[in-house]
């Protein structure tokens, strides 16, 4: 057995995940440094399990599974390690571990630098080498980016070796697996999964996979015959067995005689396992699965019993950050839904739009964040230039955030909104500082960084909205008079953000401050990146042109020869 891998990085919980992001780095950073207590040489020779505990680590392995599909990250992470501590040779714990923590943390590079810290400490153990194999592999999820030949030929080589052991050979075979897969090599996906079964014998995930990938080629006879052998002594794995169920009418599936074998064995598993909650949830996901309802209701009726917290897994990718107060019924998703085909609608007739959130409006759903989208859509439909009932559309926007008045975006949308009109700017002032300061003391996570992006990434866009919050400050400022502390605010948000608005606002605080030199620059720049009230914008800077400029008349083209550059310094930026 012996000790799992053990670094700082791997030890990060709850705790660790909500702290501040300069914070987290240096943790991050420390991991590195500090590398992984590696596992006794009795720890590194792995040994062959038994079929007995193969099928036990297998059926925690789903609970950690189980835990991620219900979006709890954080749960899963403590859970896929609390099982390498107990076994640090069970690779596909250690493989799990990497999927969540690359994809949870999105620190793809971290994760493959926790095992190469592992392998280079034994480069030619077997199990390290796998695992660092297996680790660049679930990086490549997160950052395509490094993958490349030289990589690839790394991975083959590591996995070659760890061949040679015996009790290695299996996982080593789903390794090579998954890159036929993601090769798009269906012939070759299969061998795979047939030689980790030849060498694994009754592995429940080999025969999971292959269960699954039978049923898709068609192969009924021999997927039902696996799927009948996991649902005998793994019924964790039942939701395997789910492409076996034909999804209506007249579809291909397993014979009769089959299709009622595998109705008998799910019925057996249910009354069986009443009150094992894994077995019930791999049973709930299949019921669902195969549209069941009775079925999948039932069990979660059950499960609810044995513990009233349960919930099953999100709708969602587990993966995305969780939404803010809870997964969204259905019929709220229905609603949003139809929030969003009626932005189709204000293309072709925004009047028409209007009228329908009216008939919307009585089937509102009992959740503040469908009602703060709704009423959020119907200021903006109320404003388009066809319409302009700029007094109902501020009524809305307030109405959204009365809805959701703790939430920095809906304080900002208000606080703008009063300003443009000028009404209410004291309130409006008051908004605009709790928004900042609810934005700027949020607690952070890794799991805040959108898939796929980096933390540079994720600063540059809170950057964006910071600048966007400090704008809408500025400007009711500047609506209270209040020029000095508005250019203030309106310069840190012309610095955070690349945006025409923000331009146009600090070009009318300078020219309020009576530095027409300083404004021009900003409303040119403004009239070049596109602006909110763009003829008070062209207005103004047309006046100051005219006493500043020799040649008459030129406006226009300053602005176009603006446009130019500033398209040249963006693919510049890129380029770099």
């Amino acid at each position: 057995m012996g000790s799992r891998p053990q670094g700082v990085n791997a030890r990060m919980n709850r705790d660790n995940l909500s702290m501040g992001p300069t914070r987290i780095l240096l943790i991050l950073g420390l991991a590195l440094l500090v590398g992984l207590a590696l596992p006794s040489g009795e720890a590194l020779a792995s040994k062959k399990l038994t079929h007995r505990e193969e099928l036990r680590l297998d059926r925690e392995l789903v609970s950690v599974m189980q835990i991620r599909d219900r979006g709890e990250m954080t749960g899963a992470l403590d859970a896929a390690l609390e099982l390498i501590d107990e076994r640090s040779d069970f690779v596909p714990a250690h493989r799990l571990y990497q999927e969540i923590a690359v994809l949870a943390r999105r620190s793809a590079a971290l994760v493959e630098a926790e095992y190469r810290h592992f392998y280079e400490s034994q480069p030619e153990e077997p199990l390290a080498n796998l695992l660092h194999a297996a680790a660049t592999l679930a990086a490549v999820t997160a950052a395509p980016e490094m993958l490349d030949r030289e990589v690839l030929r790394d991975v083959e080589r590591k996995i070659a070796l760890a061949e040679g052991s015996p009790a290695l050979r299996a996982q080593a075979r789903l390794l090579r697996a998954d890159i036929a897969r993601w090769g798009g090599d269906a012939d070759r996906y299969e061998e795979q999964l047939r030689a980790a079964l030849s060498a694994a014998g009754r592995s429940p995930s080999v025969r999971s996979d292959l269960s699954i990938f039978l049923a898709t080629k068609g192969q009924w006879d021999e997927a039902t015959e696996f799927c009948l052998g996991l649902v005998a002594d793994a019924p964790w794995r039942l939701i395997s067995c789910a492409p076996l169920v034909p999804g209506k009418a007249g579809a291909e599936g397993p014979s009769q005689r089959d299709q009622d074998r595998l109705v008998a064995a799910v019925e057996k598993v249910e009354k069986r396992f009443g009150e094992d909650a894994v077995v019930l949830q791999g049973l709930e996901r299949f019921y669902s699965a195969v549209g069941e309802r009775r079925g999948a209701k039932r069990v979660a009726a059950r499960l609810l019993e044995l513990d009233s917290s349960w919930k099953g897994p999100v709708a969602r990718n587990p993966y995305v950050t969780p939404l803010d107060g809870g997964e969204f019924s259905r019929e709220s998703v229905s609603f949003i839904e139809s929030l969003q085909e009626l932005r189709e609608l204000g293309k072709k007739d925004p009047k028409a739009r209007v009228k329908r959130f009216s008939e919307l409006g009585s089937k509102l759903p009992k959740d503040r964040r469908v009602e703060a989208y709704y009423y959020r859509e119907l200021a903006f439909a109320l404003r388009h230039p066809s319409i302009d009932d700029r007094a109902a559309s501020l009524v809305a926007i307030r109405k959204a955030w009365e809805a959701l008045p703790e939430q920095a975006s809906a304080m900002n949308e208000l606080a703008y909104m009063s300003a443009v009109e000028g009404e209410n700017l004291e309130e409006s002032l008051k908004l605009a500082d709790a928004a900042l300061a609810t934005v700027l003391g949020a607690e952070f996570t890794p799991q805040e960084i959108p898939f796929g992006k980096s933390f540079a990434d994720f600063e540059i866009a809170l950057g964006e909205t910071v600048g966007a919050y400090y704008d809408t400050r500025g400007w009711v400022l500047y609506k209270l008079g209040r020029f000095e502390e508005a250019r203030i605010d309106l310069e840190l948000a012309s610095l955070l953000t690349r945006d025409g608005t923000v331009q146009g606002h600090l070009g009318r605080v300078r020219f309020a401050l009576g530095n027409k030199r300083g404004a021009f620059h900003h409303l040119i720049r403004a009239l070049a990146l596109g602006t909110e009230e763009p003829e008070e914008v062209r207005a103004m800077a047309e006046g100051i042109y005219g006493e500043l400029h020799a040649i008459p008349g030129g406006l226009d083209l300053l602005v176009t020869g603006l446009q130019e550059e500033l398209l040249r310094q963006g693919m510049s930026a890129l380029s770099k």
